[in-house]
């Protein structure tokens, strides 16, 4: 469980003394990064933000322990305001790895042949809504439908047998930020 420690880099991150360039602090349940993921990010303008998660699967609930590590590209795509709350609508492209050499495709060659190996490194492309009660406020819940690229390859090459929405992964997360 030595890998477990490394969920802890984000918290070390967010309370060093370099960690100014930090804007929040992140917690997700669930969405293909893990069962539980904690991470930081930086939003660098009103559009444009970037996470660092690492997650984690743990065995009772996945056979095995899965660990993930994603940077996460969120794009604002709008805004609703009323008085006090808002709510953005956001779009967004994630990176993940799934740490550990029985994801690697390449060290593996138990696969039929001219079969696609898949790979320990993934694409995931997302929706999502965030919000918060206040405007100022520190705390900030967000909700991302999501679905990666192994089953949008499968449907563009199977559309009539692979039904895309059956595959869509859900997340569920909140934001502290400083």
């Amino acid at each position: 469980m030595l890998n477990f420690k490394l969920l802890l880099i984000p918290i070390c991150f967010t309370f060093s003394a370099n960690a100014y360039f930090l804007d929040y602090l992140k917690v997700q349940h669930a969405g293909e990064i893990g069962e539980i993921a904690l991470g930081v990010g930086k939003k660098f303008n009103r559009i444009y933000s970037l996470d660092y998660m690492h997650g984690l699967v743990r065995e009772e609930r996945g056979g095995t322990t899965i660990e993930t590590i994603a940077l996460k590209n969120n794009f604002q795509l709008y805004r609703f305001s009323h008085i006090f709350s808002y709510l953005d609508v956001y779009t967004g492209l994630a990176a993940y790895h799934v740490t550990g050499l029985k994801y690697q495709a390449s060290r593996n060659n138990n696969y039929p042949e001219s079969y696609y190996r898949i790979g320990s490194i993934r694409g995931l492309f997302y929706l999502g809504l965030k919000g918060a009660l206040e405007e100022a406020t520190k705390h900030e819940g967000y909700f991302e439908a999501g679905i990666n690229d192994v089953w949008i390859e499968n449907y563009v090459n199977n559309p009539d047998t692979v039904n895309l929405f059956g595959y869509v992964s859900l997340a569920l997360g909140y934001s502290f930020i400083f």
